[in-house]
Order: structure tokens, then C-alpha cells, then sequence
């Protein structure tokens, strides 16, 4: 899903994720949104670079440098199931292979979608996305085209921790459950509506610029400023 509330310059784009991951060449990360104006505000961090499946690569792309919902624990490091083949001749064969490979159901199913002069609205149901035993329904809604809501129902058991994550090109200012980031001219407020007590955990800087699950995956060299 892909929103923009004008065509002017300073236009706010939206983009939502949510769909089946089909091959190899994407990345594993159903359910993240991307924000831009003027420059990009929340966004997915890393790059394509390192070498095929080296550490740098599969850092971006997996959920770990995404804005989604991560579970982790026991046997889970985050990462999102995939059919891993390049290329599929027909839609048949590749649910033939998720069914014969992965036995789950697509990574993202896009529930609902709307548009009017008040709204912009979109549902998607991520359960393929998630550990087994593990639920998750994303809902985000462009309120008034300037307002961007996020609906996260999540059902996880115990031994499972699941957080949400935002990414931001420059370290974020966070004030009780207000968090603001600049990427100049632009400028992202994030407010914690629930739960009522939130936790927040600031990760990046020197030694965690590509944090994956405590490892920092950051390229050899670091990623070129003029990079995607």
C-alpha cells in the first residue's frame, strides 16, 4: 500500500507492507511502513550490501532493520519464514512450494483497504509472519492525511518477547512516551498512545548501527552516504 496525501514537493508518502514473500531477491519483512517528507523520516535501515547472505545482507533483509514487530526467544531470532528460490513461473507453483516447503500460510494477507477525502485505511493479517503459536493484525490509518495511527494486535506466549520497533536516520529524542526525530527539513513526532506504561530502548550509535538481536552488522567500511 502506497499513500501520499498531495503531489506537491512536501508531499508525506506512507508506504505498508503486506503480502507473500516470494522469492529470494525481497526482503523478509511483512508488515513494515516507511514514512517520507522531504527526506525519509522512519525508514529501512541497512543496505544491499556485504555479499550475498554475508551478515551486512541478511541484516537488511530481515525484520531486524525493519518497523514491525519483532518476537524473539527460545530457537526465535526475529527472522520471517521464506520460500527461498529464484524465480517462479506461475502463482500455482509458488503456493505449491510454500505448501510443500514451509506448510504455513502466506507471510501477509491484505484485509482491508480505503480511501476518502477524511482517511486513508489499511488491515493486514501477518500470522504467516510470526512464530507458531503467535498472532499478529496490523491496522494503519492516515488520519485526515496527516496523522498516521498503528494498530498492532499481537497474541504471543509466554517464553516469546515481541517489541515495536522504529527506525529513524538520526538519533531520536524521546520524552516519556513522545519520541522525535529530525532528518532536516523533516521532522517524525512517534506517541505511545498504548499501552499506558510503555518501555523505551534507544539502539544504534558507534557499535550498533546494524544491530541484529545484540549483534552489530554493520558492512566493512560502513554503507556509502549515497547508498538506498
Amino acid at each position: 500500500v502506497c499513500w501520499r496525501d498531495s503531489w506537491k514537493d512536501d508531499a508525506t508518502i506512507i508506504h505498508f507492507k503486506c503480502g507473500e514473500t516470494v522469492d529470494h531477491h525481497g526482503t523478509y519483512d511483512q508488515g513494515k511502513f516507511m514514512i517520507y517528507k522531504y527526506k525519509p523520516l522512519a525508514i529501512k535501515a541497512g543496505g544491499y550490501v556485504g555479499g550475498y547472505m554475508s551478515k551486512p545482507h541478511r541484516y537488511y533483509k530481515s525484520v531486524w532493520s525493519a518497523n514491525t514487530v519483532l518476537f524473539t526467544g527460545p530457537n526465535q531470532l526475529g527472522e520471517q519464514p521464506k520460500i527461498d528460490f529464484d524465480g517462479t513461473p506461475s502463482w500455482a507453483e509458488l503456493k505449491a512450494a510454500r505448501d510443500r516447503n514451509t506448510k504455513r500460510p502466506p507471510t501477509g494477507v491484505l484485509l482491508a483497504t480505503e480511501s476518502n477525502d477524511k482517511l486513508a485505511r489499511a488491515a493486514g493479517d501477518l500470522a504467516g509472519s510470526v512464530p507458531g503459536g503467535c498472532e499478529w493484525k496490523r491496522e494503519l490509518v492516515f488520519l485526515g492525511h496527516k496523522y498516521l495511527l498503528v494498530l498492532d494486535r499481537v497474541k504471543a506466549p509466554a517464553e516469546l518477547r515481541h517489541r515495536w520497533t522504529l527506525h529513524t536516520v538520526k538519533e531520536p529524542k524521546v520524552a516519556g512516551a513522545l519520541a522525535v526525530a529530525d532528518n532536516e527539513p523533516g521532522r517524525l513526532f512517534c506517541r505511545t498512545l498504548l499501552p499506558e506504561k510503555p518501555k523505551f530502548t534507544k539502539v544504534g550509535g558507534p557499535g550498533h548501527e546494524c544491530d541484529y538481536n545484540g549483534d552489530n552488522r554493520v558492512p566493512k567500511g560502513g554503507i556509502p552516504a549515497d547508498d538506498p
